[in-house]
């Protein structure tokens, strides 16, 4: 992901470089015409790019009952803190792609993709640790058609 976003970077610069170079107000109406086509595209590369080097990181604060979402782009993080109203359940599961995934539920219909992982023994112990810290259930459907609750305590 990283290397694509550099390729739009990197694409971007060489737009605004020749947007820069070919820029003359007062000349010709095609010329300008072009060197606003090289603008627009910078544009376009720098979403692009963006796009690629967007993170989505979750921190949470178990102890106060919130959670943030934190967008990052480089060293520019945006997010800010939210209440759970109600921790309902830790909930394993397999998914399409041969996974598994730990789910927090919250807020009666509401989740979190807290981890995905390959070995359901892994993706179990970590959610029966966070069923424990949180002192919630832990629902466990690795299994598809034979799902069930779990205790969560060893």
């Amino acid at each position: 992901m990283r290397l694509i976003a550099a390729f739009f970077y990197t694409g971007m610069v060489g737009c605004l470089y020749y947007f820069l170079m070919d820029f003359d107000i007062f000349g010709p109406e095609e010329d300008l015409a072009r060197s606003l086509s090289f603008l627009k595209f910078a544009g376009i590369l720098f979403s692009g790019g963006i796009g690629f080097s967007l993170v989505r990181d979750y921190h949470f604060d178990f102890q106060a009952k919130r959670y943030k979402i934190l967008f990052c782009v480089g060293p520019v993080k945006i997010g800010r803190w939210r209440n759970f109203y109600n921790l309902e359940y830790i909930s394993v599961f397999k998914n399409g792609i041969n996974n598994f995934e730990v789910n927090l539920w919250y807020n009666r219909n509401r989740h979190f993709n807290i981890f995905s992982y390959g070995d359901p023994e892994e993706a179990l112990f970590i959610g029966k640790q966070l069923a424990q810290k949180l002192n919630i259930d832990l629902f466990d459907a690795t299994v598809p058609h034979d799902s069930k609750w779990m205790d969560k305590n060893p």
